[in-house]
Parts: C-alpha cells; sequence; structure tokens
C-alpha cells in the first residue's frame, strides 16, 4: 500500500502455447514464448496497468496502459 494505493507486481509467463480454433484461424496459432511482466494499482475508485508493465508475444513487445475509473462526476449548481 503506498498513497491509499495498492501496487501488484508479478510475472507469468507461457512457453509452445498452441490455439486451434475455426474462428481464430485456418491453422495452428502457436505462440513460442510469451511473458507479461506487470505492475496493477488498485485504488478506491480505479484500477489500473502501469505502462511500465511489459508484454513479449513471440518477437513482438509492448508497454500497455489500461485503466478504469469509476469515480461519477459531481455538479454542485
Amino acid at each position: 500500500m503506498d498513497s491509499g494505493e495498492l501496487h501488484l507486481d508479478g510475472f507469468t509467463s507461457i512457453s509452445n502455447f498452441t490455439i486451434n480454433h475455426p474462428k481464430i484461424a485456418s491453422k495452428d496459432v502457436v505462440i513460442k514464448n510469451a511473458n507479461f511482466n506487470y505492475d496493477l494499482l488498485f485504488g478506491e475508485n480505479f484500477i489500473a496497468i502501469d505502462s511500465s508493465s511489459t508484454v513479449q508475444l513471440n518477437k513482438i513487445k509492448f508497454n500497455p496502459y489500461v485503466s478504469y475509473n469509476n469515480e461519477t462526476d459531481k455538479f454542485i449548481p
């Protein structure tokens, strides 16, 4: 916990994962190597995947950032 936010860091990976479904592709889809090094943030009104997180699917590597905020706007006349 830091400043009212829960920080959750971790790492997960898979290798040699095969997907075979006609709605995805006509041939097998093989993920030889995939990993996710994540930094998740949980606040009172939000959940986020921090941009310091990294995802690698085979040779593709990127830094995702996703945030969901359920705080409602308040209007005071």
